[in-house]
Parts: C-alpha cells; sequence; structure tokens
C-alpha cells in the first residue's frame, strides 16, 4: 500500500533563485570541465597551432609596424611572403604535425579577423585593400602549397 505525503510546498523567490542560481553555475562547471577532460587530443592541437600561428604572426608585425613602417616594399614583404610562410612553416616543420593545413587556415583566420577589427576605420586606404587582397591570395596559397605537397607524397607512395 503506497501512502500519499500531503506536504504544502512554500515558495521562497529568493532561496530559489539563489538554487538556481547554484545549479546553473555548476553545470557550467561541469560542461566546461567535460569539454575540457574529454575534447579528443587532435582538437586540443588544432587550437594549440593555430594559436601559436597567430601569436608568432603578430610578434612578426610589429617591426614592420614600429620600427620599419609601413612602404609599399614592405607591404607585399610581410603581407604576400611573411605571412604564407609563417603560416605554412609552423605547423608543418616546427609543430610536426601531417594535418597542417586547418593549423594555418585557423591561424590566418584569426590574424586577418583581429587586423580588420583594430584598423577598420581606414578601411578606405590602399594598406586595408591590400591587406583583404592579400588574405584572399594566401589562404589559395596555402591550400595550393598543402594540396601540392599532398600529391608529391602520393606520387612518391
Amino acid at each position: 500500500m503506497i501512502r500519499s505525503c500531503n506536504m504544502k510546498i512554500i515558495e521562497m523567490p529568493y532561496f530559489q533563485s539563489q538554487i538556481n542560481y547554484y545549479h546553473r553555475f555548476q553545470s557550467k562547471i561541469i560542461l566546461s570541465s567535460l569539454l575540457i577532460n574529454y575534447m579528443e587530443p587532435k582538437c586540443i592541437s588544432i587550437f594549440r597551432g593555430a594559436f601559436v600561428v597567430v601569436l608568432t604572426l603578430f610578434i612578426a608585425l610589429i617591426p614592420f609596424s614600429f620600427i620599419m613602417g609601413w612602404n609599399l616594399i614592405t607591404l607585399f614583404l610581410f603581407w604576400f611572403i611573411l605571412v604564407p610562410a609563417i603560416s605554412i612553416y609552423l605547423p608543418a616543420k616546427i609543430l610536426k604535425t601531417k594535418d597542417w593545413l586547418i593549423q594555418a587556415f585557423g591561424g590566418m583566420v584569426l590574424f586577418y579577423g583581429v587586423m580588420v577589427l583594430m584598423i577598420f576605420k581606414h578601411y578606405q586606404t590602399d594598406y586595408f585593400k591590400i591587406m583583404i587582397v592579400s588574405g584572399g591570395v594566401n589562404l589559395v596559397v596555402v591550400a595550393g602549397f598543402f594540396l601540392a605537397k599532398r600529391l608529391y607524397q602520393q606520387n612518391l607512395d
């Protein structure tokens, strides 16, 4: 035989909101710890590689911006030669990952995104237009280099 209990539920809005806040906060902690603990090592290496590419590109930007200054030669040297070289060389040779294309793309997209946000006020200048064009060209160059390297490796096998 099941007995029913006639308990009265007392509503206390202040305590209820505190309990809800605690449960929401606790669920966020659990979710973040699950993401960190159970994230695949491949995802972590991709994020790490993209972050290293972005950080290196910003470090390479410092001498051009503060020491040498921008002129036509330094613009093309940095945006069309140095950015794709760092994006290709760093994940492939230093971090030694096989699928470095995602790291290079991620790093370049983050770098260009931050640069656009930093100098958006100057969107009508030629320097800004060269930077935007170099973003598209560099993505194609990095993808082409990756495909050429992969085709070369397949021909060797």
